[in-house]
């Protein structure tokens, strides 16, 4: 949140630009934070650390990017006593959510995090079995009546109050 109020306002967390240069937008891989005194990246955070260490595809729905596109960010910070009721809240939540699954007639309208990140959904049985198992009932029927993905989409729009 900070990198993100230090910069704002902003349209997108894309056009915070901490390289200088022109290609790469945005503070993934700008050495923001240090732990144990390293100096680590947004990227080395979700890549090298919070993914490797959990293998857990519900991390994808704690990490928050400060888009409209993200899963909403959780209300209390993660610990072992209540890290799975949060995890799997938090996954709920997203496929409640259009931006998350979007199931029709077509078939399936999925966040670019199911595409991006489709491996690490491989543990449950792939995208679609990841999604029906915390899919709310109807939804689920809804996914199994057409479960085809059809296209992926992500709105990199800044998640902020002012009502875009």
């Amino acid at each position: 949140m900070r990198t993100v109020l230090g910069g704002y306002p902003v349209r997108s967390i894309r056009d915070l630009n901490f390289s200088g240069g022109l290609l790469l937008r945005g503070p993934w891989d700008a050495h923001l934070v240090t732990i144990a005194n390293e100096a680590v990246t947004l990227s080395d955070i979700e890549h090298r650390i919070l993914r490797p260490i959990w293998r857990d595809p519900r991390v994808h729905y704690v990490l928050n990017c400060a888009s409209l596109g993200c899963p909403d960010m959780p209300a209390e910070a993660l610990d072992s006593a209540t890290m799975e009721t949060v995890l799997d809240a938090a996954a709920a939540g997203f496929i409640a959510h259009e931006r998350g699954v979007a199931a029709g007639p077509e078939g399936l309208r999925l966040s670019s995090i199911y595409n991006w990140f489709a491996e690490d959904f491989a543990t449950d049985g792939g995208v679609v079995p990841h999604v029906l198992r915390y899919a709310a009932p109807a939804k689920a029927v809804a996914i199994r009546a057409e479960p085809a993905i059809r296209g992926f989409r992500y709105d990199w729009d800044l998640n902020d109050a002012r009502g875009r």
